[in-house]
């Protein structure tokens, strides 16, 4: 077996992994094979192992066991890749998870420099998806909202918007790549991202 066919073979397989874990929920899981996989890179070529298509993977299983750090570090080495590496809409949901990983950790007072730096960066290309509108707006809003009934209530909006959004083709395709259903479900159900995201795979929801 060649080297190239070991990377192909790593690639492969830990793409799967990870991608099983994140629909099945199971984030501690894919700690554990993120950790062996971060190990068996350093064997290979760090120029061929193109370690930027797995960006996005190791943000949503940090994401899914609450290392709120480790996950915002991987979403700054996806969002400081050089534009013609990653994809825009990519780069796009990049910005969005960003504010709402700043949200859960409580930066107020980056949030504000960061909505506005987001709405530029949307704003450039030729249309703005809806699902990126409501997360704006929800951030913009929540720093007004003085009780955690007044919040509670404005994930439940949040919820019955995406899920209207969810029927439009073009944003269902986008909000495959983060389950926000499941991250609104787990602020509006007090319950924890994975817990959310385990029940929607045992109830069959995408």
């Amino acid at each position: 077996m060649t080297h190239d066919d070991e990377l192909k073979i790593h690639r492969q397989y830990y793409q799967n992994k990870f991608n099983v874990c994140i629909k099945m929920g199971t984030f501690e899981e894919g700690v554990e094979a993120m950790e062996k996989h971060l190990k068996e890179v350093e064997k290979f070529d760090q120029d061929a192992f193109e370690r930027n298509s797995f960006y996005l993977s190791y943000f949503y299983i940090y994401f899914g066991v609450g290392d709120y750090d480790q996950a915002l570090e991987s979403l700054n080495q996806l969002l400081n890749l050089p534009k013609t590496t990653e994809r825009e809409d990519i780069q796009s949901l990049a910005r969005i998870l960003n504010l709402i990983i700043h949200f859960e950790i409580g930066n107020t007072l980056l949030l504000e420099s960061l909505l506005r730096s987001t709405y530029r960066f949307l704003s450039k290309r030729n249309r703005m998806y809806g699902f990126e509108k409501s997360v704006l707006g929800f951030i913009q809003r929540s720093g007004s909202l003085r009780s955690a009934r007044e919040l509670r209530e404005a994930f439940i909006d949040l919820k019955k918007e995406f899920g209207n959004l969810s029927q439009n083709p073009s944003e269902s395709a986008m909000l495959r790549y983060f389950n926000f259903t499941a991250w609104l479900e787990s602020k509006i159900e007090n319950k924890t991202f994975a817990e959310a995201v385990k029940s929607h795979y045992l109830k069959g929801i995408d």
